[in-house]
């Protein structure tokens, strides 16, 4: 019996003193969570979604076939920056290989990237974002977030093939970042 309350009375000091450094972390991070907001009050309201896997949004994004973004990539107006690709997979994926010029946005940190495409992406006259195609839902997921940062909704497209489509028909892959200039075709 003495060995129980011993162990209950230091499970409850470790549980106090973990809960005062924690709630003084808090405190004093600029990041940290304000204790009387209601972060979920947002979610009360049911979810417009047509289906398991479709973003919920009042929007719905055009998705393109491997000919259109095949013939956008071809146009004059890619090389014009009047035809924007964003690649909506994280940054190591994107350094393996993306379509050439693409922009990087990873839409679990598009932090790092929004401003970029954004500055791109506002006076083109349509915005490509793929992922890796197939079920990858991030391509949905950036075009929707490029949407809720100011880009018209009506030029705001997916490659729903992806870079998986891309490389079947062995099209230009740009290796590293951006601009690299390391481009090859690969073949899948």
């Amino acid at each position: 019996m003495v060995c129980v309350m011993s162990l209950f009375l230091e499970t409850a000091k470790v549980l106090v003193i973990g809960l005062a450094v924690a709630s003084l972390a808090n405190q004093l991070s600029p990041k940290g969570l304000m204790l009387g907001r209601d972060y979920f009050k947002e979610s009360t309201r049911p979810l417009a979604r047509k289906s398991p896997s479709e973003p919920s949004s009042s929007h719905r994004v055009a998705e393109l076939s491997n000919e259109q973004v095949r013939s956008l990539f071809q146009d004059p107006g890619y090389r014009e920056g009047r035809i924007v690709f964003v690649d909506a997979r994280k940054e190591s994926f994107f350094l393996e290989g993306h379509i050439p010029d693409a922009y990087p946005l990873d839409r679990f940190y598009p932090e790092k990237d929004l401003p970029a495409v954004l500055v791109a992406g506002l006076p083109a006259e349509r915005v490509v974002v793929y992922c890796a195609g197939g079920t990858c839902e991030d391509s949905h997921y950036a075009a929707l977030q490029l949407i809720e940062a100011g880009l018209e909704p009506s030029r705001v497209q997916v490659y729903a093939g992806g870079i998986t489509d891309w490389r079947s028909h062995s099209w230009p892959i740009e290796r590293g970042v951006r601009g690299s200039g390391l481009i090859g075709n690969i073949s899948p």
